[in-house]
């Protein structure tokens, strides 16, 4: 059973609550209070998530005005491949919620266990506004592995902590060089080996579906994606094959099996093949076909 605490009364619509720790989540419930101290049954309690909690917007201490944080990595990114060599930039954005500019802060960041790269931020920070921070030092990745990438602010005062750090997974691989190479989707993990996904919007994407009736007429393994209960005009999901070392091939070929239903003549989807000749810097299309066109049923 869960007990609340009356923090006070107020005769119009709002009330301030002061809490010991803006980063803790709490819970709120109201109540009416009319003549001779009569009161109404108490509301159904709903959360306030704090600063720290997952999901919660960051706030700041009315007591200390001042913040620096990041905002956003953007670069590298959570797929590398040696093809582009073995150093990379660390590029953050920097955030200030506060009102008060800041400059000469440290910023720092570190590749798992490993010796925490500093470096102090010289220019001006103003409050309510984004900085685009690159390190003087690079990200350097020895060997193919799977790593995590830290990054993280520090000021004296600092009013929202909340902000203050991110951190990002990293896959670092060596271009594949053994041919021919196929995937069929037969083992469990997905996306397999050498593969990655990019869901944009964090919704439905591209997933690995047993009991498919084959090429061959055979029960078998596939990707697919549930455009039937997916309904988000212009989103891309991208299904990606990390690359690959043709130096010694006089000539390549990709072939694929594919099945589509449409939904409609209104409502259609497509399927596009993009190329990258440059490690994945750029990419050109290969293979497109939308509604009647792709579907096979």
């Amino acid at each position: 059973q869960k007990y609340m605490d009356s923090v006070g009364t107020s005769a119009t619509t709002t009330f301030d609550v002061p809490v010991s720790n803006i980063n803790n989540s709490y819970w709120f419930a109201v109540r009416a209070k009319g003549t001779n101290n009569l009161v109404g049954l108490r509301s159904i309690a709903v959360e306030h998530t704090g600063g720290a909690t997952s999901g919660g917007a960051c706030l700041l201490d009315c007591g200390l005005n001042d913040d620096a944080g990041v905002a956003n990595i953007t670069s590298p990114t959570s797929i590398l491949q040696s093809c582009n060599g073995n150093n990379f930039d660390v590029t953050i954005d920097l955030t200030n919620i506060s009102s008060t500019s800041q400059t000469n802060f440290p910023v720092y960041y570190q590749l798992g266990t490993g010796t925490p790269v500093m470096q102090n931020y010289t220019g001006t920070l103003a409050g309510g506004t984004t900085a685009s921070f690159t390190f003087t030092t690079q990200l350097n990745l020895a060997t193919p592995g799977n790593y995590n990438l830290k990054v993280w602010t520090v000021l004296t005062g600092d009013g929202a902590t909340c902000n203050d750090t991110l951190e990002m997974p990293i896959n670092f691989s060596n271009p594949i060089g053994t041919f021919p190479y196929t995937e069929d989707f037969q083992a469990t993990a997905f996306p397999p080996n050498n593969s990655y996904l990019d869901n944009p919007d964090n919704d439905v994407t591209w997933v690995r579906s047993g009991n498919v009736t084959g090429p061959t007429g055979a029960n078998t393994n596939a990707m697919f994606l549930d455009c039937y209960s997916y309904n988000a005009p212009g989103e891309e999901d991208i299904f990606g094959l990390i690359s690959m070392d043709l130096t010694t091939t006089l000539s390549a070929q990709l072939t694929f099996d594919l099945a589509h239903a449409q939904y409609s003549a209104t409502y259609t989807d497509g399927l596009k093949v993009m190329v990258s000749t440059d490690c994945g810097q750029t990419f050109t299309q290969a293979y497109f076909k939308s509604g009647a066109q792709l579907a096979t049923a």
